[in-house]
């Protein structure tokens, strides 16, 4: 287990961060300029924090009280940059090979194959960084991380110079890595995309700050609060009072339209609450079929202001009835089975168990 309690400050930059890596891939997720990559900075040694402490697995790598501060060579650690940091002037099996020493060649050699083997890298032992594409040179910086069994994997935006593909290629990559070497691993990403798909848990950081930590169910659909719900692309938020508390539920009032919710935390009526919803937790109700089982309450008319095409789904804008403005995600296959247009009067249901009051504003 990594356990982190530091402070460091740069420049005008505060970051505060305490924090706890159990043996599972941790997304660290915050906007830029957040302390992502200041963290695992000071994670790997090549920046020392002003004070604190960091040990893995019992062991300090650094203890402000103990002066304590090993530099990276001493830590074990596997760290993979977004730029890569390759050797250019090694081929793909020197550049995989280089820090690992005190074996014989023959034992060198089998675990530099199967890492290739396993990351897809078979047959480019030979070429240079230059010779490859972006994804086999990301590949081959994750190998040559893995390769001195770290007792921990530091990944800082390793797939954001990729395009889509190659990013979806390289997820699939990383969590079968993740099943053979079971590696404690801390990886720092803006995209919800890949912090929803790779987290077991999530860390949301702010302006120096840990936010939430939770599984990615917690995190993206139970919010802490309003702040982290918006860096979660959390458009759907409102503001209303509670109109009736019964059993575990509550009824609130808002602008235009009334929901019925489940209820986290005891509330009380006239309580002024705020509360959330996903975009893709908002139904689109088909005038030619029956309701569905669970979709019959939370009901609200309206009509599209705007449709936004956005590759696999659609972002349709949803004005209600005197109300607000909702954002609703719809896969490509379902938009074209609902026939939709701009100007269009629809009705949606906003799924009771899916709506999320959040704890604190």
């Amino acid at each position: 287990m990594l356990e982190l309690s530091f402070k460091k400050s740069v420049g005008t930059f505060h970051l505060d961060l305490s924090l706890q890596v159990e043996n599972e891939l941790m997304v660290l997720f915050g906007p830029s300029g957040s302390g992502k990559s200041l963290t695992l900075q000071c994670i790997s040694g090549l920046m020392t924090p002003d004070s604190g402490c960091m040990r893995m697995n019992g062991k300090s790598y650094f203890d402000s009280e103990e002066s304590v501060s090993l530099p990276l060579n001493k830590r074990q650690i596997g760290y993979v940059f977004q730029d890569y940091a390759l050797f250019p002037h090694m081929t793909v099996y020197g550049n995989v090979s280089y820090g690992i020493s005190g074996e014989p060649k023959q034992i060198i050699k089998e675990k530099i194959s199967e890492l290739l083997s396993i990351l897809r890298l078979e047959g480019l032992e030979n070429r240079y960084p230059s010779e490859l594409s972006g994804g086999q040179r990301q590949r081959v910086a994750i190998a040559r991380a893995l390769i001195v069994n770290p007792s921990l994997f530091l990944l800082d935006e390793p797939f954001a110079a990729l395009d889509h593909p190659v990013r979806s290629k390289l997820r699939v990559d990383l969590k079968r890595i993740r099943s053979r070497f079971s590696t404690p691993t801390l990886m720092v990403t803006h995209d919800l995309e890949e912090a929803f798909i790779l987290g077991d848990r999530i860390a949301v950081i702010n302006e120096g700050k840990i936010e939430q930590v939770g599984t990615r169910e917690e995190v993206f659909y139970r919010p802490k609060s309003k702040k982290v719900a918006k860096f979660l692309g959390i458009k759907n938020i409102f503001r209303g009072k509670v109109a009736s508390v019964i059993e575990g539920e509550v009824s609130i009032d808002s602008i235009g339209f009334h929901v019925t919710a489940p209820s986290p935390i005891p509330l009380t009526i006239s309580k002024e609450v705020e509360f959330c919803i996903r975009p893709e937790e908002v139904m689109i109700l088909r005038e030619d079929r029956p309701i569905r089982e669970g979709l019959s309450e939370n009901i609200i008319s309206g009509h599209i202001i705007e449709i936004v095409e956005q590759g696999p789904t659609y972002l349709i804008l949803f004005h209600a009835v005197n109300g607000p403005t909702l954002h609703i995600s719809v896969p490509s296959y379902a938009f074209k089975k609902l026939g939709l247009n701009e100007g269009k009067e629809i009705r949606v249901s906003l799924k009771k168990e899916s709506i999320w009051i959040i704890p604190k504003g």
